[in-house]
């Protein structure tokens, strides 16, 4: 399984969640309640730099943000848009959108 963690951090905070969840993931063991994570592909990079291939090679996106006044930063609903409307294509209306 490819899983790609994918965040907006502010301050850091959210960076550094982010990586310590792929830090866990790689290292998981089939008997630590993650099945087979040792066989699994982990990318963890900042919604900035997430192209469109990484979000289609992707079995499965984790997406972390803060929270800023019980909403969404605009960069998260700014990725998810841009995103979701690169991951349909014409040929594939009702592919699942991979966020």
């Amino acid at each position: 399984m490819n899983i790609l963690i994918t965040y907006f951090s502010g301050t850091g905070n959210t960076s550094f969640v982010a990586s310590r969840l792929a830090g866990r993931l790689r290292a998981a063991k089939p008997d630590e309640g993650v099945p087979a994570a040792s066989g699994h592909a982990v990318s963890c990079m900042p919604i900035e730099r997430v192209a469109d291939r990484e979000l289609t090679a992707a079995d499965l996106v984790v997406l972390g943000f803060p929270i800023y006044a019980c909403d969404a930063p605009t960069p998260v609903y700014e990725f998810v848009r841009r995103k979701a409307t690169a991951s349909r294509t014409p040929a594939d209306p009702a592919r699942p959108i991979p966020v």
